[in-house]
């Protein structure tokens, strides 16, 4: 006789069996999973510039995973998440840049950028006097310096 394998029509011991048949579980959009590990990633990048991006994927693949009903959880988690990811970096970009402006970095960078483009790196060359001039005329070093440096860089030494 064979054994009929069939839950049902073969119980088996009391002990080993559950109280109710398990319930399935709830079925998950990818889209969902995929909105709620862009909202993750959207506030673990924010300091690489990438948080834009993720948040607007991590929104948008929340909204697509509705379809015709509700969001389930995944997809409310992401976009809650997208959205604080997007707000946060605003804050962070913004607060980066105050700072950069006020702090007076960006006029020492034009300074310095303005030099070198309007009197070209220094290098020593007798035929580039400008070189040794700021904007107003007026020499950079004193003479002494001047003809000790090119004494130093010209083999004549001479102005």
């Amino acid at each position: 006789m064979e054994q009929n394998t069939n839950y049902y029509e073969n119980p088996e011991p009391e002990m080993y069996r559950s109280p109710r048949p398990d319930a399935p579980f709830p079925k998950s959009s990818g889209l969902a999973t995929a909105s709620l590990v862009m909202g993750i990633c959207c506030l673990v990048l924010i300091c690489c510039g990438a948080s834009f991006m993720l948040g607007a994927l991590g929104i948008i693949f929340a909204l697509l995973s509705r379809g015709n009903g509700q969001m389930n959880g995944s997809a409310k988690a992401g976009l809650i998440l997208s959205i604080v990811g997007i707000i946060l970096s605003i804050a962070v970009y913004a607060f980066y840049l105050i700072s950069l402006f006020t702090s007076g970095q960006i006029q020492d960078m034009m300074d310095t950028y303005e030099y070198y483009y309007d009197f070209g790196e220094d290098d020593f060359n007798s035929d580039d006097v400008m070189d040794y001039y700021d904007s107003d005329g007026n020499l950079i070093f004193d003479e002494d310096q001047l003809n000790d440096l090119m004494q130093r860089s010209t083999p004549g030494g001479e102005l």
